[in-house]
């Protein structure tokens, strides 16, 4: 959920409206349609734990991922910090904010409009209010203002602040 707010929501009703399996819960169970508020509760809890991160010495290792499984944002505890109790950087919030607030690249917006335009047929007052929550993120990117992504890797090929890893040992 390292996405803009109204991104994550038109995802939400594209599987919805698409009858995705995704939009289901699995083992056979109905296509559902996740409330607003169960959404919204979420989005924001990501945020909460965002911050639990930075602010605790438990968590060895992070990634924050785009969708398209790229990587905008890696921490790891160095072996020194490791071994003396240390922390991550304390930035894990912040790159989270970051990229929900980020301008939407040319990719995700012709996937927005193509989106947007299926809805919109369905439903027209639902499409225009989330072409309101996209209207701030479709301005021109200016990719200066955001780190350098890399594609997510898993082991054990790939450069390490972009791969993805489970249960090591510090």
């Amino acid at each position: 959920m390292a996405v803009p707010a109204a991104l994550s929501r038109l995802g939400i009703l594209h599987r919805f409206h698409e009858r995705l399996p995704e939009a289901g819960p699995g083992g056979g169970l109905p296509i559902r349609l996740t409330p607003v508020k169960i959404h919204d509760d979420s989005y924001g809890g990501l945020m909460s734990v965002a911050e639990w991160i930075d602010e605790v010495d438990v968590v060895d290792r992070v990634l924050v991922v785009r969708r398209g499984n790229l990587v905008a944002f890696a921490d790891e505890k160095t072996t020194t910090t490791t071994t003396t109790g240390g922390r991550l950087q304390g930035k894990v919030a912040e790159a989270v904010e970051r990229e929900r607030r980020r301008p939407l690249t040319k990719e995700e917006r012709a996937v927005v409009v193509r989106d947007l335009e299926k809805l919109t047929a369905r439903d027209a007052r639902l499409g225009e209010q989330v072409m309101g929550l996209l209207e701030p993120l479709l301005v021109d990117e200016n990719d200066k203002a955001y780190p350098e992504l890399r594609p997510l890797v898993f082991p054990p090929e790939g450069p390490r602040e972009a791969m993805l890893t489970l249960g090591e040992e510090a």
